[in-house]
């Protein structure tokens, strides 16, 4: 299944579910219909054929990862999609493994963390920050709460990254920081977000 997410817009973190063909725009009449501040009317469309997904404009401009597209463009996890002043992120579930796992027997795996040592450094490392500066009571219990959940998932034969952080969220969002969430690693070799945990 493939998600559209807003990222940067009125609607940010709002996901929709991609059918076969998603028109996408400012109508009521658009099978994704997206509020927006501007003034500009805008649609595109989505597309899913010979399972891959395209993308291409009907009535506006459209940036897929800051270049502009004229005609029908194949869209990969991952990819950004800016319209008007509003910016998209496209993913697929089954596609949230790192891009470096190119192995046909990786290719479907749960993501796993190989090696706890460095992430183990760290969280002392934010631990004695929270120490020693003023970080309110109420942040200092969320953090210490994240800590025990990331110590319980590192101490496992192998890290389901997506669970770990699906629970953190649910503790961010029990503890009133917010409604909804969504959590992206970063490769750092293509600067393309890959969709982790959202709730």
């Amino acid at each position: 299944m493939a998600l559209l997410i807003i990222m940067d817009g009125p609607q940010s973190g709002k996901t929709f579910n991609l059918k076969e063909i998603n028109i996408i725009g400012k109508a009521k009449t658009c099978d994704i219909v997206i509020s927006d501040l501007s003034t500009c009317n805008f649609e595109f469309e989505i597309e899913r054929k010979n399972e891959r997904y395209f993308v291409f404009p009907v009535e506006t401009n459209i940036l897929v990862n800051g270049h502009s597209i004229t005609k029908k463009t194949k869209l990969i996890h991952g990819d950004m999609i800016t319209v008007a002043d509003i910016l998209f992120l496209f993913g697929e579930e089954d596609a949230c493994v790192p891009p470096h796992s190119n192995h046909p027997s990786e290719m479907n795996a749960t993501p796993i963390i190989a090696s706890t040592q460095a992430v183990n450094s760290t969280l002392e490392e934010i631990l004695s920050t929270i120490e020693n500066t003023k970080t309110p009571d109420k942040y200092k219990a969320i953090i210490y709460e994240v800590e025990k959940i990331l110590e319980y998932h590192l101490e496992q034969r192998s890290v389901d990254v997506g669970k770990a952080l699906k629970e953190v969220l649910e503790v961010l969002i029990d503890n009133d920081l917010g409604e909804h969430g969504l959590i992206f690693l970063k490769d750092k070799t293509s600067n393309k977000l890959w969709p982790m945990a959202s709730l």
